[in-house]
């Protein structure tokens, strides 16, 4: 059985892509109203519509550039598996705390 090895530039673009149309989503939603679905989710964000409205805004504001400038980072100069799922498993981790913490 051949091993295949999986591309991380690809699971990036996949994120990336995931995260726009997400976003798509909840921008079509002219409600704006707290999903079942898609977007950050915590208990802190789902107490309050203000809160829930912030934290998509910090989310998809911050993760789309964040994913969109590693994808091109990892085209022209090429990470390591290991290195990339640390970044992503790093940004994941400041995200969540970022937002938690905006929340109050």
């Amino acid at each position: 059985m051949k091993e295949e090895n999986i591309d991380m530039n690809s699971i990036e673009s996949i994120i990336l892509i995931v995260l726009i149309v997400a976003w798509g989503i909840y921008m079509v939603d002219p409600t704006h109203k707290v999903s079942r679905w898609v977007g950050y989710r915590s208990e802190g964000t789902r107490t309050s519509l203000a809160n829930w409205k912030r934290a998509q805004k910090m989310f998809y504001g911050i993760s789309i550039p964040f994913f969109a400038v590693l994808v091109l980072i990892n085209y022209f100069i090429p990470l390591s598996n290991l290195v990339a799922a640390f970044i992503i498993v790093g940004w994941a981790v400041a995200i969540m705390i970022i937002i938690e913490i905006h929340l109050g």
